[in-house]
């Protein structure tokens, strides 16, 4: 099978692993956590395929990597191949995981979920019509979708 061939077979895994993974009709923190951790998955996947073509200090990313020093590293690495917008919403949803993990009742929350959604939905593709009532599901996707192109791309050049 040809390299080209794999990296679709991946990229179609990847999708049908969100559509599966990414949970329906439970509360906004258990959504917003699973997209949390399936970007984190995305962002390892970048750093790995990014530190194989050039690693001269010889960067380790194990378990101990965190969310934050991910994307920062991600960010570094190819900040010119994906929009600001993206890396910028990605800092976000951090930020609004991070509010959700250290406080039991986090102030302000849905409104940083409906801002995050809103500015991610805006640099979409996806119809109004398709995310009505799911906005916060369809942003996580959306951010998803956009990591596994870059790593379709990164791996077919």
């Amino acid at each position: 099978m040809s390299n080209q061939m794999n990296t679709e077979l991946e990229f179609h895994n990847r999708e049908m692993r969100l559509v599966k993974l990414l949970p329906r009709g439970v509360a906004y923190d258990l959504v917003l956590l699973k997209g949390h951790l399936l970007i984190e998955e995305l962002l390892t996947e970048i750093l790995i395929s990014s530190l194989n073509k050039s690693n001269p200090i010889n960067i380790k990313i194990g378990n101990a990597t965190n969310f934050n020093q991910k994307l920062n590293l991600c960010w570094a690495l190819n900040k010119n191949d994906i929009n600001e917008t993206i890396w910028e919403s990605l800092k976000e949803l951090n930020s609004i995981r991070n509010s959700m993990a250290h406080e039991v009742e986090p102030k302000g929350i849905d409104e940083k979920i409906n801002k995050f959604s809103t500015k991610v939905l805006n640099n979409s593709k996806f119809k109004p019509s398709y995310y009505k009532g799911d906005e916060l599901k369809f942003s996580l996707s959306w951010l998803y979708l956009v990591l596994s192109s870059h790593i379709h791309a990164q791996k077919n050049s």
